[in-house]
């Protein structure tokens, strides 16, 4: 209908919708800016882990894939402690 209601917003005490993943799981514990980092870095962690796992292991073309250069990408995956090892099986 014109208008919404309490049934049409969520409660911030529900679980989470399906779609939601660990990797994008809110940090509402925290101040606003520390949650918005974490979620950021929990974020990237698992896009480049994901991209890593499709590309098994191969820095340079998930580099490319993800448009930045290998010394960008080797830097996050520092950052998050990734190892291309684990990804080429």
């Amino acid at each position: 209908g014109d208008c919404i209601n309490t049934l049409d917003i969520p409660s911030l005490t529900q679980t989470p919708p399906r779609s939601m993943t660990d990797a994008t799981r809110l940090h509402l514990d925290l101040p606003f800016k520390d949650g918005r980092a974490q979620v950021i870095a929990d974020y990237e962690r698992a896009y480049l882990a994901d991209v890593l796992k499709r590309f098994r292991g191969n820095v340079t073309q998930s580099a490319q894939h993800c448009g930045v250069d290998n010394k960008t990408f080797y830097r996050k995956m520092q950052e998050y402690d990734l190892d291309k090892r684990d990804f080429k099986a």
